[in-house]
């Protein structure tokens, strides 16, 4: 069966929500929000149509983010937004099938949310494939002034088949370092024109790059 939110639901603290083989369908006016906090989230299928959101708002006082472990496939047009304010933030999803990441805008958005917060984390993972073509942001703040520097965060990409990615993998620092882009595929890894691009860029003075770690079964292109 399908479980469909069709309208906000505000989630727990440090909530795990075990909906077994269950579907999650989030539409039309559905969101998931946790007010500065961490959730869980285990189900089958999941899919976060276009216009809808899942948000961990940003704290300074906890680690935010959010995690889907599914038995099946992860089908994400909408949004997934976990700010950093300061302590940490992720965004993951680990599936047994394919993991699609498309829509419009920014699909996956852990970046800094102020003065000198770096940004948070991203880890995919599917048993089969994993195709990108929205972009995800981990970067630092990108405030101006000597006083703002920030770190990008990682985002970690593995696949039982191929990675795809046709958008932009960005994780810039400011004034520090770009952070890391860490791909693994037991098959082929394809950055696709002309808009595939990892960006791990350091900005402004003293700003340095990130690290690529890329490891393929078969071909990289």
């Amino acid at each position: 069966g399908t479980c469909i939110v069709g309208q906000e639901v505000v989630v727990e603290e440090d909530a795990v929500i075990d909906c077994g083989a269950t579907n999650i369908q989030i539409s039309g006016s559905g969101s998931l929000v946790s007010h500065g906090h961490r959730f869980t989230i285990i189900a089958g299928d999941l899919t976060v149509e276009p216009g809808v959101r899942v948000v961990a708002d940003a704290a300074t006082a906890n680690p935010t983010g959010f995690e889907f472990d599914l038995s099946g496939s992860a089908d994400v047009r909408g949004k997934l937004i976990a700010i950093n304010g300061g302590r940490g933030s992720s965004v993951a999803i680990s599936a047994s099938n394919g993991i699609s990441i498309a829509g419009t805008g920014t699909a996956i958005d852990v970046s800094g949310a102020g003065q000198s917060m770096d940004g948070g984390n991203v880890f995919l993972s599917s048993a089969a494939g994993v195709d990108i073509a929205t972009l995800i942001d981990a970067s630092g703040y990108n405030g101006s002034g000597e006083q703002n520097e920030s770190y990008g965060g990682d985002i970690v990409v593995s696949a039982g088949d191929d990675i795809t990615i046709s958008n932009e993998l960005r994780s810039t620092g400011r004034r520090l370092g770009g952070g890391g882009v860490f791909l693994s595929a037991a098959n082929n890894i394809n950055i696709a024109a002309p808009n595939g691009l990892l960006n791990l860029e350091g900005r402004g003075d003293y700003g340095y790059g990130g690290v690529v770690e890329i490891n393929a079964g078969n071909a990289v292109t």
